[in-house]
This record gives structure tokens, C-alpha cells and sequence, in this order.
């Protein structure tokens, strides 16, 4: 229970969450939705003790938020939050709203997590990530062009209704 959340950006929810069991585990954002199929792709046995952050491909004008880039082997490089698209991004993977911290990451992972809410709660749960990117080591898995969608608008929940219109989960049920 966090009873801080109108403060909270989202780091703080997550410390509550491992305050009492550490071990390797998923992160979904509660505001994303994904095609069944992309499940497939998160929980691949081949990933089972890396951290990963999930894409679904490149970043596109009009997005922002997480976005990241690996090199030729998919070993994450960079990492950054944006307000706005710029042309500068252009080779950058947008972020899916799913994380796997792995049994190699999560001690440290937590730790840094640890100290950086202990400083501010208006932080996102990335930038402890961010900021130790060289001693965290992960990979990013695209999700290609599944359906995944992220709602922080109206326009957003409208966009997503129109990418899931096929799935019976956005359907608005009539009495």
C-alpha cells in the first residue's frame, strides 16, 4: 500500500513492493496493454536470468518517455527519458512498460533504487537504471510489431482503442 502516491512519480510504489522479498522478478506498468502474443516474447526461457527491457521498436515522432538503444549484441548502451521527440533519437527503441530485473542485477538494482527514493519520490523507477547503466547490465528485446499500446492521455486510451479494436478487453460493455 502506498500512501504517499500523490506524490509518488512510481519509484517509491516499487520500493514498497521489495521491501519484503528480493528476488528476480517482472515490472508491468499498470497503464500499458499487450497482445497476447508479446507474452510469448517476455517470458522466453533463453531470458531467464537477464534483466531486460522490453521495446516495441523504434521510437517514433510524437513519442516520449523511455527510450533506449543496445549495441550490435543487445546489451543496453543508453538509456533516456524524454519529453518530446527529436530527430537525435531517431535510432533509439521506445520502451514497452515491462521490465525483468534478473538474479545478476537485482541486488544491486535495489539497492541504488533504495537510495534514490530515499531522496525524492518524484522520480521514475528508470533513473536509478539511468544513472548506473556501466555496473547494471541488461538487454533490450524488441516486441516488433505486436500490439502494445501505453495510455497517459485521452488521446492516448482513444489510440489504443483503435489498436486493440479486434480485443475484447477495450470493448465497452452495454447492459
Amino acid at each position: 500500500y502506498n500512501d504517499m502516491y500523490k506524490e509518488d512519480i512510481n519509484i517509491y510504489s516499487l520500493k514498497l513492493a521489495l521491501e519484503d522479498k528480493l528476488s528476480p522478478f517482472y515490472l508491468f506498468e499498470a497503464d500499458c496493454f499487450f497482445e497476447k502474443k508479446c507474452f510469448n516474447l517476455i517470458f522466453d526461457p533463453k531470458l531467464f536470468n537477464k534483466s531486460v527491457w522490453f521495446t516495441n521498436g523504434l521510437i517514433k515522432i510524437g513519442h516520449y518517455g523511455g527510450i533506449i538503444i543496445s549495441d550490435t549484441t543487445g546489451k543496453v548502451i543508453d538509456f533516456k527519458i524524454i519529453s518530446e521527440y527529436h530527430n537525435k533519437y531517431k535510432k533509439y527503441n521506445k520502451l514497452a512498460g515491462v521490465l525483468k530485473v534478473g538474479k545478476y542485477e537485482i541486488e544491486k538494482f535495489t539497492s541504488y533504487l533504495f537510495k534514490a527514493s530515499n531522496k525524492t519520490i518524484k522520480q521514475y523507477y528508470h533513473l536509478p537504471w539511468i544513472n548506473n547503466l556501466h555496473i547494471l547490465d541488461s538487454v533490450l528485446c524488441e516486441l516488433g510489431n505486436l500490439k502494445i499500446a501505453g495510455i497517459n492521455t485521452k488521446s492516448d486510451y482513444e489510440l489504443a482503442k483503435k489498436i486493440f479494436e479486434n480485443s475484447t478487453f477495450l470493448e465497452e460493455k452495454s447492459d
